[in-house]
């Protein structure tokens, strides 16, 4: 699933990645940057799997303003419980 995210992104090169726990499941999480249509882009992404799926939990931004909404993502994170 990392590589299908960073196949979508130019030049991408992946800036954090560790294990988790999510969901009470193992996870892995990873922030990405790379160029998309010309523009550095980032995506932090939360990938776990649980009940024969797999999750991939995504926030997408450009990066000079991806810090802004990342709060956000984290509420969402935190509310978010697979079913």
């Amino acid at each position: 699933v990392l590589r299908e995210l960073m196949s979508s992104l130019e030049g991408a090169s992946i800036e954090r990645s560790e294990a988790t726990a999510f969901n009470a499941r193992e996870a892995l999480r990873s922030e990405i940057v790379g160029i998309v249509d010309g523009v550095k882009t980032r995506v932090d992404a939360m990938i776990f799997k649980r009940n024969k799926c797999t999750y991939s939990i995504t926030y997408v931004g450009v990066d000079r303003t991806f810090g802004e909404d990342r709060a956000r993502f984290k509420e969402f994170l935190d509310g978010f419980r697979a079913p």
